[in-house]
């Protein structure tokens, strides 16, 4: 323990502590110690160092008793030693502090960029796609489950079938779809012989069969109605129109479906009213004239019929009774009545439905072409429609089961049918709720 206090007095207390603190474990804890500290001054430090080693080199120790006897002990070369061991710790701290106080280890030797990419030759780029094709699977090709050949990339064959579909699809628009009408399918195919995706799907062109949805849009011209206001006050051959009619723009969408370029299904997906028709008014009156007047008897002219209603409706032909259009939407608008036809219709005669006065017995321009209108007189109307010619005229009283015209095709009309409505007090009821 003597000794050992012997050699802190040679070294001095503050050369022995300055020593201590640049052990490398003194070093650790100054390099882990928090950034917010004051940097180390390693310049002042070695000055300070180089202080004590000069003085260790010529302060001499005093004598010491050994057994009895003197001797000098010099411990100048053990501190030496210590000092020498001290100060090659500092070096490598003062390197690994230094680091610490830089910051970022790579910071001043950043990596190397890699090497850029040598860009391949044609004959490589070729040689690459080759390999490429090789790792492909290879595919078998059936159609409709029965197999009709093999190629040696199974992805190029689904884009060579793609093809096939595009080419089909090209010039329409985005609401077009392709697909294969039969069944195509691909399947690994283990065996050697096959040939091009391309050249394959080429061979068996004729056997696929590629179905097609489109859309279809087209503009048709909607006719206007004519709305009749009937007037007893004015005379029968008083007629007056005080709103001219316009027809209207419909837009119909039909979903085409076609297979190898026969159309095979039509579907109306959408209608929508462009500009709306503006009815026709007109104007009538059912009155009869002073000539007339004076050869009535009573109420009922001599030529017609009973002229009564009896409150009930009968089937208003009697050769069918088949219906070929409803009361229904159709064509952009609604059919507001029934019409019925069943073959060799034409010049057949209609009856009216009840007893009652004609309001309306002509053309008057409209869609219902020659067509006969009885009123009668409990708030019910019957319109009898598209007549090759007529039976009675307007004002005459008829009853039911009188014949009052013949079928035609006059007018907004495809062939030859009656069309048959019954309204009360002006709105459209379906005929089928008073007839069958």
């Amino acid at each position: 323990m003597k000794k050992k206090n012997e050699e802190m007095m040679f070294l001095g207390i503050d050369g022995f502590n300055e020593i201590e603190s640049l052990t490398p474990e003194a070093s650790k804890k100054a390099a882990e110690a928090p950034k917010h500290k004051a940097p180390v001054d390693f310049k002042a430090l070695a000055a300070k160092l180089g202080k004590s080693l000069r003085a260790s080199k010529t302060k001499s120790h005093p004598a010491h008793s050994v057994g009895g006897k003197r001797e000098h002990t010099v411990y100048k070369k053990r501190a030496v030693l210590a000092v020498g061991a001290s100060v090659t710790a500092v070096m490598l701290s003062i390197v690994t502090v230094a680091s610490a106080l830089d910051g970022d280890p790579t910071k001043n030797n950043p990596p190397k960029k890699p090497a850029a990419a040598k860009a391949a030759t044609p004959d490589e780029a070729l040689k690459q796609q080759a390999l490429g094709n090789a790792k492909g699977e290879a595919a078998a090709l059936y159609i409709d489950g029965k197999q009709v050949g093999a190629a040696s990339d199974s992805s190029k064959l689904q884009l060579a079938l793609d093809k096939v579909l595009a080419s089909v699809k090209e010039g329409h628009d985005d609401t077009t779809v392709t697909s294969f009408a039969n069944k195509v399918e691909i399947k690994p195919y283990s065996g050697t012989d096959t040939t091009d995706a391309d050249a394959l799907v080429a061979q068996v062109r004729d056997l696929l069969s590629v179905k097609m949805d489109t859309d279809w849009i087209y503009e048709e011209e909607t006719s206007f109605e004519t709305e009749v206001t009937y007037d007893d006050s004015l005379p029968a051959d008083y007629e007056e129109i005080t709103q001219e009619g316009v027809n209207g723009v419909t837009k119909i969408t039909y979903r085409l479906s076609y297979v190898d370029g026969v159309q095979v299904d039509a579907v109306d997906t959408k209608t929508e009213v462009v500009t709306e028709a503006v009815p026709e008014k007109k104007l009538v009156g059912t009155g009869y004239t002073a000539d007339e007047e004076e050869t009535v008897s009573g109420d009922v002219p001599s030529e017609s019929g009973s002229g009564s209603a009896g409150g009930s409706f009968i089937w208003p032909v009697s050769h069918t009774h088949n219906i070929t259009s409803y009361m229904e939407w159709r064509w952009g608008r609604m059919h507001n009545g029934l019409d019925i036809a069943g073959g060799d219709d034409y010049g057949q005669p209609f009856m009216a439905s009840d007893g009652g006065t004609v309001v309306w017995a002509g053309d008057d321009g409209g869609g219902y072409g020659n067509y006969v209108m009885i009123d009668h007189g409990n708030g019910y109307m019957t319109v009898y429609g598209h007549a090759s010619s007529l039976a009675c005229s307007t004002g005459d009283y008829v009853s039911q089961g009188q014949v009052i015209g013949y079928v035609g095709s006059t007018g907004n009309s495809t062939g030859p049918h009656l069309h048959f409505e019954i309204r009360l007090n002006g709105e459209y009821q379906d005929p089928l709720n008073y007839v069958s």
